[in-house]
C-alpha cells in the first residue's frame, strides 16, 4: 500500500477560516457532549485534549470546543509547550464564534494570548461582534478575563467594546475580585485607553474593600495601571496597599518590587520607613536576580535604582548591601561615586553582622568594579574575615567569581569532596550554635516558595542554618517548581543549587540522619535532573533505607526504587530484601501509581520479587482496577513481562476492562508498551480492545517514536492479529517523516513485522530504510542483520548493491557471533534475494 500523496489530503483550516459547527448536521441525541467535556477536563496533558479533539472533533458543540482551547492552553504550561501546541494542526480548527456564550467567548481569548498565537483579523472581528452581542450577560471574570486576553495580544478592540465593557464593569463591580480589578485596570493601561472617572471610582472602592486579599501581582498590576493612566488613587487605598505590601514583602518577585517603587514615585507618593525596609532586600534581589540570569537592564532602570539605593542606604541590611554590590559588579556597571563612598561606609557599620560569603561578595565587587576601598574599610572587613576564618562553609562558587567551580552535566557524577579535621571541627562549633536556629521558619519558607528563583534565593542567604531536613526540602521542592526541562536545565547550573547538593554530598561523610521521605525526595529529585549523586551519597542512602525499612510508606517506597531504577544504580539484596519485605506488609495502602511505579521500578532493576509480593500485587491490583489511569496499565504489564512473570486471568481481565474503558486516554507510548507486554506475555485480549488500540493508534499516530512504532507493529504481529489499511497507513507515515531516529533494532523489529502482517509498505519507506541501513550497518548485531535481510526477503524486494554489501561486511565482523538461527536465517533471505554471499558467510567456512 503506498503512502498518499500530498495532492490527496485536505487543506487544514488557518487561523482565519470560521466554520459553523458540523454538530448541527448530527442528530443531538447520538451525541453525548457532556462526556466529551469530562474527558477533556479530566486530561492532564495537551497532546491528549487534541487527541480528542482529532478523534471526536464533528461531535463537538460550542462548548466541547472552548472547554478544549482553555484545556489545552491551560495543561501547556511552558514557553516550549505553547510553541508546540501552536503547530498542531488540531489546534487550527476554530468554531463559528456566533455559537459562543460568554464564558466560552472569555476562554476562548484567554487560551489565545496565554499560548502567544494571536487569531487572523476575520476570526477577531467576529469574536468582538459576538462579544459585543453579549455584554450584558457578561460576569465580572469575563469582562477582565476577555480584555486582558486582548491587551497581551496587543490588538485594540474598539471604542464601541471598550465602552460597553467600562459600563458592564460599573453594573458588576461589586462581584469583581482582586484579580478582576487588576486585569481589568491593567488591560486599559496596556491598550493605552482612558477610563471613566465614574469607573475609576467604582474600581478602587471595591479595591478598597479588598486589600488583605490582593497577591503580590494583582497589588503591583494595579498600582502600574493607576500611574500609567494618571490616575491618583484616594489616600486610603494607597496607605491600605502600603500596609499589605508591607505584610507580604516576602511574596514580593523582584520585578513586581520595582514595579510597587514606579508606581509609588510616579503617583507622587511616599512609601513609609516599614515598607520600604520590608522591600529594601527585595530591590537587592531584584539586581541579583538580573544579574544572576546574565539580562541587562537598561541605562534608564539602573539609574533610577541607583538613586534609590542611594537614599536608603543607611537602611540596608549585610546581606542587602553586599547582593546589590554583586550584582552592579556582575551586570558591569559602575555605580557613581555617591553611592560606592556610602557603601563603604555602610559596610563598617554592619560589618560585625557581616558572613564569609557576604565579605567575599563586597571585596570581590569592588575588585571587579576596579575601585578601590578605603583602608578603613578593608581593615575592618579582614578583621571579619580573621574572626570568621573557622566559619567559611562549603564553596559558594558564585559564576564569574575567582571561587567558581565547574559541573558535569546531566548524568555526571556530583563530585564527593572529603572533609578535613578543621572543616569537622566547624561543623561541630555550628551544631551546637544551631539550637538557635528556627528550622520550621526556614522550611516554611521553602515550602511557600513559588519560583526556583526564590528558593534558590533562600539557599544562598540561609545554607548555613539549613538542618538535614531543611536540605530534603529544599532539593525536593526546587526542582518541583523547576517544571520544564529548560528550567531544570538551568537550575543545575546555578552556584546556589551547587552549594546546595554539595552540603548534602557532605551529609554522607557520617552516618545520616535523613527519614524515609527524605531519602526518597532526595534521590527522586536527582533522578528528575539526571543526575547521579556520588557514591557515598548512594551508599549512605542504602544503608540507611535498610535500617529503617519499617518506617517507609508505601509512596515513599515506591519514590526511593523509582529513583535507583533512574539512575540506572543498583541497590543490594539486603536493601531489596528489607523494601519488599516492607512493600508487603503495606500492600492494603498502595495507590494505582504507588504500585506501578514500584513494580515498573523492580523490573528496572532486573530483580525479581519473591511469589508473596508479586501475588499481592496483583490481588491489589484488581481491587483498585478502577483507579488505573493509562500509563498505570502499561506499566504494570510492562513490569510482568519484563520480569517473565504470568499474571492471572483475574488480573489480566480486570486490566483488560479498564484499558478499554480508557483508551481515548492512550498515550502513543503507553499504547505500544501495553501491547508489547501483551504479546510478551501470551495473552491475546478481547478483540474490542484490539480494535480499539488501532483506532487509538490510528488518531495519535503523529505522537509515535520510532520504538513506539516498532513495538506496536511487533505486537500485532506477534499476536497473530492483522491491522486495518487505515492504521498502517498512519504508522507507515509517521515512520517515513521519523526514519533518522531509527535505532537498528527499532528499524528491523518494524520490518519483521510489517513482513509477519504480510503488509508491503511503500517504496518511499522501503527506500529510506535502505539507507538507513547502509549508514548505520557497522551498528547492527548479528540478529539485526539476519532480521533485516529475512524481512525484504520475505516482502520480496530486493536490495540495492551498496545495502548489501554493508550488511555482508558487518555480518563478516560479526561471524563468531553469530547463532545458528541468525545464520541460517541470513542465509536463506541472501539466497531469496539471488545473491551469493561471500566465502566467509557459506556454511562449511564458518569456524
Amino acid at each position: 500500500m503506498g503512502i498518499p500523496g500530498a495532492d490527496d489530503l485536505t487543506p487544514l483550516p488557518g487561523p482565519d477560516e470560521l466554520y459553523r459547527s458540523p454538530r448541527s448536521q448530527q442528530p443531538r441525541s447520538k451525541i453525548n457532549c457532556t462526556a466529551i467535556n469530562r474527558r477533556t477536563t479530566s486530561a492532564r496533558v495537551p497532546e491528549v485534549v487534541l487527541n480528542s479533539v482529532r478523534a471526536d472533533l464533528d461531535s463537538f458543540d460550542y462548548v466541547n470546543l472552548a472547554t478544549a482551547m482553555h484545556r489545552v492552553a491551560k495543561l501547556a504550561a511552558s514557553p516550549a509547550r505553547r510553541a508546540w501546541v501552536v503547530k498542531q494542526p488540531e489546534f487550527l480548527r476554530p468554531t463559528k464564534a456566533v455559537d459562543l456564550n460568554p464564558q466560552n467567548l472569555a476562554n476562548f481569548l484567554w487560551a489565545y494570548a496565554t499560548l502567544g498565537m494571536r487569531p487572523g483579523p476575520a476570526c477577531l472581528a467576529a469574536l468582538k461582534a459576538r462579544a459585543q452581542s453579549q455584554l450584558p450577560d457578561f460576569t465580572s471574570q469575563g469582562v477582565a478575563n476577555m480584555l486582558w486576553a486582548l491587551a497581551k495580544l496587543g490588538h485594540l478592540p474598539g471604542k464601541v467594546l471598550l465602552q460597553g465593557c467600562e459600563e458592564r464593569a460599573m453594573q458588576v463591580v461589586d462581584d469583581c475580585t482582586p484579580q478582576n480589578v487588576a486585569n481589568f485596570l491593567w488591560a486599559y493601561a496596556t491598550l493605552g485607553e482612558q477610563l471613566g472617572p465614574a469607573c475609576l471610582a467604582a474600581l478602587e472602592a471595591r479595591a478598597l474593600s479588598q486589600p488583605p486579599n490582593f497577591t503580590s501581582q494583582n497589588l503591583a498590576n494595579m498600582l502600574w495601571a493607576f500611574a500609567t493612566l494618571s490616575h491618583r488613587p484616594g489616600k486610603a487605598l494607597l496607605q491600605d496597599c502600603e500596609e499589605q505590601a508591607t505584610h507580604s514583602a516576602a511574596e514580593f518577585a523582584p520585578l513586581e518590587v520595582a514595579i510597587l517603587l514606579w508606581a509609588y514615585a510616579m503617583l507622587g507618593e511616599q512609601l513609609g520607613p516599614a515598607c520600604l525596609a520590608a522591600l529594601e532586600t527585595r530591590l537587592a534581589n531584584f539586581l541579583w536576580a538580573y544579574a544572576t540570569l546574565r539580562e541587562q537592564l537598561c541605562p534608564a532602570c539602573l539609574a533610577a535604582l541607583e538613586v534609590r539605593a542611594q537614599s536608603q542606604l543607611p537602611s540596608f541590611t549585610s546581606q542587602g548591601l553586599a547582593m546589590m554590590l554583586w550584582a552592579l559588579a556582575k551586570l558591569g556597571h559602575c555605580p557613581g561615586k555617591a553611592l560606592l563612598q556610602g557603601c563603604e561606609e555602610r559596610a563598617m557599620q554592619v560589618v560585625d553582622d557581616l558572613i564569609p560569603q557576604t565579605v567575599a561578595d563586597i571585596l570581590w565587587a569592588y575588585a571587579t568594579l576596579g575601585e578601590q576601598l578605603s583602608p578603613a574599610c578593608l581593615a575592618a572587613l579582614e578583621e571579619r574575615a580573621q574572626s570568621l576564618l573557622l566559619s567559611f562553609g562549603l564553596p559558594s562558587g558564585r559564576a564569574g567569581s575567582p571561587s567558581a567551580s565547574g559541573r558535569q552535566g546531566s548524568g555526571a557524577h556530583c563530585g564527593e569532596r572529603k572533609l578535613g579535621p578543621d572543616e569537622l571541627l566547624r561543623r561541630q562549633r555550628n551544631q551546637q550554635r544551631r539550637s538557635k536556629v528556627d528550622y520550621y521558619a526556614i522550611n516554611r519558607r521553602i515550602t511557600r516558595a513559588r519560583a526556583p528563583e526564590g528558593l534558590l534565593n533562600i539557599v544562598r542567604l540561609e545554607l548555613g542554618s539549613f538542618d538535614y531536613v531543611n536540605l530534603a526540602t529544599a532539593m525536593h521542592r526546587v526542582v518541583k517548581l523547576a517544571t520544564s526541562p529548560a528550567r531544570r536545565a538551568w537550575v543545575v547550573k546555578q552556584p546556589e543549587f551547587l552549594r546546595l547538593t554539595d552540603a548534602i554530598e557532605a551529609q554522607a561523610q557520617g552516618e545520616l540522619s535523613f527519614k524515609e521521605r527524605h531519602l526518597a525526595n532526595i534521590l527522586w529529585a536527582f533522578a528528575k535532573l539526571g543526575l547521579v549523586p556520588g557514591s557515598a551519597l548512594l551508599q549512605g542512602c542504602e544503608e540507611r533505607a535498610t535500617r529503617i525499612a519499617a518506617d517507609f510508606t508505601p509512596q515513599g517506597l515506591a519514590n526511593f526504587l523509582w529513583a535507583y531504577a533512574t539512575l540506572g544504580e543498583q541497590l543490594g539484596p539486603a536493601c531489596l530484601a528489607a523494601l519488599e519485605a516492607r512493600a508487603l506488609s503495606q500492600l492494603l495502602n498502595f495507590t494505582a501509581q504507588n504500585l506501578t511505579n514500584m513494580l515498573w521500578a523492580l523490573a528496572k532493576l532486573g530483580h525479581l520479587p519473591g511469589k508473596a509480593l508479586l501475588q499481592g500485587c496483583q490481588e491489589r491490583a484488581v481491587d483498585i482496577a478502577a483507579d488505573f489511569g493509562p500509563q498505570n496499565v502499561a506499566n504494570l504489564l510492562w513490569a510482568y513481562a519484563t520480569l517473565g512473570k504470568q499474571l492471572d486471568p483475574a488480573c489480566l481481565a480486570a486490566l483488560d476492562a479498564r484499558a478499554l474503558s480508557q483508551l481515548p486516554s492512550f498515550s502513543a507510548q503507553s499504547l505500544a508498551n501495553m501491547l508489547w507486554a501483551f504479546a510478551k506475555l501470551g495473552h491475546l485480549p478481547g478483540e474490542s480492545l484490539l480494535q480499539g488500540c488501532e483506532a487509538q493508534a490510528t488518531r495519535c499516530a503523529g505522537d509515535f517514536t520510532p520504538q513506539n512504532v516498532a513495538i506496536f507493529l511487533w505486537a500485532y504481529a506477534a499476536l497473530y492479529k492483522q491491522l486495518g489499511p487505515d492504521c498502517l497507513a498512519a504508522l507507515e507515515a509517521q515512520a517515513q517523516s521519523q526514519l533518522p531516529g531509527f535505532t537498528p533494532q527499532n528499524l528491523t523489529n518494524m520490518l519483521v513485522a510489517l513482513a509477519k502482517l504480510r503488509h508491503l509498505p511503500g517504496k518511499a519507506l522501503l527506500q529510506g530504510c535502505e539507507e538507513l541501513a547502509s549508514h548505520i550497518a557497522a551498528d547492527f548485531i548479528p540478529k539485526d542483520v539476519a532480521d533485516f535481510l529475512w524481512a525484504y526477503a520475505t516482502l520480496g524486494k530486493q536490495l540495492g548493491p551498496a545495502c548489501l554489501a554493508a550488511l555482508e561486511a558487518q555480518a563478516h565482523c560479526q561471524l563468531p557471533n553469530f547463532g545458528a538461527q541468525s545464520l541460517a536465517k541470513m542465509q536463506w533471505a541472501l539466497a531469496k534475494l539471488g545473491r551469493l554471499p561471500g566465502e566467509a558467510l557459506l556454511p562449511e567456512r564458518r569456524g
